[in-house]
Order: structure tokens, then C-alpha cells, then sequence
């Protein structure tokens, strides 16, 4: 056993992946086979006030996407044509350590990213790394408010190979971006 197998990961912090699936079992990733043909959402659950909105109503975080996914999945809406195997849906509140003002440490972590050029160390290359770990391979990537430019920066770091299209829900562009 490895040191790093012995060493305590819960203090790391990373974001969370939730994934619905299309088919009728559970999703079963396979090692070295990319993940196709699928929507990414990239998002956070903080709210506002700070508390997790999973917390404040005793809810999984990903309640509020449930219906959406089932519409998406199993193609009761017509999305320009796609048909998507799975949603995943990246949530980024896993990388905030300061559990008192969560909601005032993403927002100052977000406009440090979005003021760099470069992606910036803890946070938009640690989404940099789980997007690489995670195989995706002509995707649909899509962000809401502040984090479009996140995506937009995340798409640069990787090309075409990743996503086919970017789609950006109420987006918030910093002037550099325009």
C-alpha cells in the first residue's frame, strides 16, 4: 500500500460530478473509453445566503436538474436535433473550503479566474484536470452566469476535441471577453 493510499482525501477539495443517464441501468464508466455523446453542465448549488441549497431544504443537490435531465434523456424536448446519452452536471461548490462564507469565497474565486488570462491554479486547472481524467469526447458543454467564462476558457485549454458545442445560460462576460 502506497502512501498516498493512507493519506486522509476528505480535507481535499474538488468539485462533484453528478451523472444522469438515458439507459435503463446505472451509469458504468469504462477505464480508457471517453465519455461521448454527452451534455456537461457546469454549475454550483451555493446559494446566496451561503448554505448549500441541498442543505436548506434537506434536498440531493441535484433535485432541482432531475426533471430537466428526464425531459433531456429521454428526448421529450428537441434540443436542436440532439439526442444525449448522459447528463452530467459538474457541481464546483466541493471547492470551497471555507465552510462559514461559502458563498463569498466562490464568488471572489470566480472573479479571480475570470479576471486572468490563464486558467488559474485552484480552480480553473483543477477543472482543467477532472475534465482531462474524465475522458470527454464530442460533448455539449454548457454553464450558467458567471462561470461562461470559465467554460469559454476550459473550452481554449482543450480544442475542438472536446465539445461540439458551448451553450451559455444567462451568461455574465467580463469586458475582456466580449
Amino acid at each position: 500500500m502506497s502512501r498516498k493510499e493512507r493519506k486522509d482525501k476528505s480535507a481535499w477539495h474538488a468539485p462533484s460530478v453528478h451523472v444522469f443517464t438515458g439507459g435503463y441501468g446505472p451509469f458504468k464508466p469504462h477505464r480508457h473509453h471517453p465519455i461521448e455523446n454527452a451534455l456537461v453542465l457546469l454549475t454550483s448549488t451555493i446559494t446566496k445566503d451561503g448554505d448549500d441549497s441541498a442543505d436548506a431544504v434537506h434536498r440531493h443537490p441535484m433535485y432541482k436538474y432531475a426533471a430537466q435531465a428526464q425531459r433531456i434523456l429521454l428526448q421529450e424536448t428537441n434540443i436542436v436535433g440532439r439526442g444525449f446519452r448522459d447528463f452530467l452536471v459538474v457541481d464546483i461548490a466541493g471547492m470551497v473550503a471555507d465552510e462559514n462564507n461559502k458563498s463569498d469565497v466562490m464568488k471572489d474565486m470566480i472573479q479571480k479566474e475570470n479576471t486572468q488570462v490563464n486558467l488559474v491554479k485552484g480552480f480553473g486547472r483543477t477543472l482543467l484536470r477532472m475534465f482531462q481524467r474524465l475522458e470527454l469526447r464530442n460533448i455539449v458543454l454548457m454553464a450558467e452566469g458567471e462561470l461562461c467564462p470559465v467554460l469559454l476558457k476550459l473550452y481554449t485549454s482543450f480544442g475542438a476535441d472536446l465539445a461540439t458545442d458551448i451553450w451559455m445560460l444567462h451568461p455574465v462576460l467580463p469586458a475582456d471577453f466580449v
